[in-house]
């Protein structure tokens, strides 16, 4: 027996070795506003030069009037710091900045079927708006150059009243001179899922039920790179230093929410080829039920560490218990197109985000954990990084 325990203990100790081997987890310090900061978009957070990160979370409206403020954390320190930006509106943060200037995305609730979008630029040294551009009809979605903003925009037929022919603009906003002009339109597709720049020039636009595109932003071409190999909904997509976008798990197409199969598939666009090609399996199947629900983010050196989601591989509605939250991370390593498990978060989350610090560590905050909605996390972690040798 004494043996037995033993040898459970040795191979504890050897398991904590081999998933601790790039790197571990360590407290951070907890959001101050309220229940914590609410995450809604793809990316809520905007890297300062003198490496702070902004936390936007001001959020009204549509989830029983909650408001959360926005935090700052300096890794330096490790603080968070509570701010209050444009606390008379309703708003919600783009996701792009350039140097001390963030990008925010202010709205109003729909009305008689009309909203209303509006975009200014905001000094975060000032604490002010130093440019409106007006009203925009979507949220931005990537920034090129330091300058130009992306912008996707679906709208549809006014004849059609079931909204069965969509029609998704690219349209580019110019932040020095404030104008804003249309690029180009798909038609017959729904919103992209994710729209990340390939270089200066280019925007790789991801469906994941149709088509993808690489959009020229200089010329307007628009070229249609076909689909991904791998039927999926709400992936993750990770942006590699070749340029090379990694797309990574996701559940099962289908177009039921109710259908969880989380699923392993990884699969590589090239950049230069502009096209899909496979990129080994997961160490775990990665999902959530109604959007993105774990994390990835590029490390210093190349590889891609990816974090929490769900694990599930069922009918979600017939299930009692519910998927399963992942304490769990894994590296990918671009050189060797594999994943190796690493180490686990201390609190088990969907929807993290992690964001990579000047210093190679990554800082994790937010995610929820079911079956709560309004369950968001307060606390946050840094993942330490063993530098390689």
């Amino acid at each position: 027996m004494v043996l037995i325990l033993l040898g459970l203990i040795a191979k504890q100790s050897i398991d904590e070795l081999t998933i601790n081997k790039f790197g571990h987890f360590v407290k951070g310090p907890e959001f101050k506003s309220q229940k914590g900061i609410f995450y809604h978009f793809r990316t809520n957070t905007a890297i300062l030069p003198d490496g702070r990160i902004v936390i936007f979370g001001n959020y009204s409206g549509g989830v029983n009037n909650l408001k959360y403020k926005t935090e700052i954390y300096d890794p330096k320190r490790n603080t968070l710091e509570v701010i209050d930006i444009l606390p008379d509106k309703d708003w919600q943060y783009a996701g792009v900045n350039i140097g001390y200037n963030i990008l925010i995305y202010t709205f109003k609730y729909p009305t008689k079927n009309t909203s209303e979008h509006e975009l200014c630029l905001y000094d975060i040294q000032k604490r002010k708006v130093v440019k409106e551009y007006g009203k925009i009809p979507l949220y931005p979605w990537a920034v090129l150059q330091n300058r130009y903003i992306v912008i996707c925009n679906t709208r549809y037929s006014q004849e059609d009243k079931i909204y069965s022919n969509p029609v998704t603009a690219i349209l580019i906003l110019d932040t020095k001179t404030g104008e804003m002009r249309k690029l180009t339109e798909f038609y017959k597709q729904n919103s992209p899922d994710w729209v990340e720049p390939l270089d200066d020039k280019r925007v790789f636009v991801y469906y994941r039920f149709f088509s993808s595109y690489v959009v020229n932003i200089k010329t307007g071409d628009v070229k249609n790179v076909g689909n991904s190999l791998y039927s999926r909904v709400y992936p993750v997509l990770v942006k590699l230093n070749n340029s090379d976008i990694l797309i990574l798990g996701g559940r099962s197409e289908s177009r039921s929410d109710f259908h969880l199969n989380c699923n392993t598939t990884a699969e590589i666009f090239d950049s230069k080829t502009l096209k899909f090609k496979p990129a080994g399996q997961m160490t775990m199947p990665r999902c959530s039920l109604f959007s993105s629900g774990f994390s990835a983010t590029l490390m210093n050196d190349g590889r891609v560490l990816i974090a929490g989601g769900h694990n599930y591989r069922n009918n979600y509605i017939f299930s009692f218990s519910g998927p399963k939250i992942l304490k769990s991370t894994e590296i990918y390593d671009p050189k060797t197109n594999t994943f190796t498990q690493s180490a686990n978060l201390k609190i088990a989350r969907v929807k993290p985000h992690m964001i990579l610090l000047k210093n190679g560590d990554i800082f994790v905050h937010n995610g929820y954990a079911l079956p709560a909605e309004n369950c968001y996390r307060k606390t946050t972690e840094i993942f330490k990084v063993n530098k390689r040798r």
